[in-house]
């Protein structure tokens, strides 16, 4: 199997081509998008019944009287269970996509399409498992590492502590070691993300099995790993810019409304929010596939932004 190296214009080739492949096909990836919001509410719903049952028997905010062991046993239990379901839906997205890309008939039916293949949802729920423990040991590994060195580590309670108080002050208090071991551990998150992410399409569209999946997905983030680092920086000043404006147009449309009718101001901003949600993850995984296909998969090195009869 040939890895093949990416550039920063590819990347950001990619991502046009997710944005014209969304836009060609868009209506099967907005009824796709609802789907999976429906799924994670009620997974959403059913988990936090299942923790408030457990929960149950306390005095209202009588914090004392929860049994916690019960709760992070419920926790540990939903967990597994979501290790277990979430694979095969996540693949399908993958296959969809794929379809929609190559230009075949797809439909959302396609997102439960792994559920029928018992070898391959074994495999998907081994590389699961192998990607859990993995981001565990390294992320751990490297907060522990930050500690021991004492890069940030006497800041951690206060930074816990302004999060859950919302205190912009105490955040600007906290140390440039902190900052600088905060930013290594998004960089590392992001790195990590990408090298499951390419894994798991390896798993779910290959016959690659679940531990040579992570090998493949290390191994091409770590080959593409300079054009990467770059691209999420541009990237994240171009997000940081749009983010910026939108939110300024949308803020100022919101309270324009809000002057005549509170209700509508409310409404519009319920809509933005849900349909920026709808349309999130058929670019996520539009550019995670475009991705692995010209890193892992069968497709030459342009063909994300070149076929001209799936893009255009």
């Amino acid at each position: 199997m040939e890895i093949r190296k990416a550039s920063v214009s590819d990347m950001f080739g990619w991502l046009i081509g997710s944005f014209k492949l969304v836009g060609k096909h868009w209506g099967t990836f907005l009824l796709a998008a609802l789907v999976s919001l429906a799924a994670i509410f009620l997974l959403a719903f059913a988990a936090g019944l299942v923790i408030g049952l457990g929960a149950a028997g306390a005095a209202m905010g009588d914090v004392n009287s929860i049994d916690w062991q019960k709760i992070a046993l419920i926790y540990a239990a939903i967990l597994l269970v979501a290790l277990i379901l979430v694979p095969p839906f996540i693949a399908g997205w993958f296959v969809l996509t794929g379809k929609l890309a190559d230009g075949q008939t797809a439909s959302v039916g396609d997102l439960f399409s792994g559920y029928g293949d018992a070898a391959r949802w074994k495999k998907l729920i081994a590389f699961g498992f192998i990607g859990a423990v993995l981001n565990i040991a390294v992320q751990g590994g490297y907060i522990l590492i930050c500690m021991a060195l004492g890069i940030g580590s006497d800041d951690i309670g206060q930074f816990m502590t302004a999060q859950l108080s919302n205190d912009p002050e105490a955040m600007a208090g906290l140390s440039a070691g902190f900052w600088m071991a905060y930013c290594g551990i998004i960089l590392i998150g992001s790195v990590l993300q990408t090298a499951f992410m390419l894994g798991f399409c390896q798993a779910a569209l290959t016959d690659a099995g679940a531990v040579d999946a992570v090998k493949d997905g290390f191994a091409a983030t770590l080959k593409n790993l300079g054009s990467l680092v770059l691209f999420m920086l541009s990237m994240l000043l171009v997000v940081l810019a749009t983010v910026l404006v939108i939110g300024l147009l949308a803020g100022l449309l919101i309270a324009a409304l809000s002057m005549l009718n509170s209700n509508i101001a409310l409404a519009l901003g319920v809509v933005l929010y849900l349909l920026l949600l709808l349309f999130i993850y058929p670019l996520m995984f539009s550019f995670q596939y475009l991705f692995w296909r010209d890193v892992l998969g069968g497709g030459g090195k342009s063909a994300a932004v070149s076929d001209s009869e799936v893009l255009i």
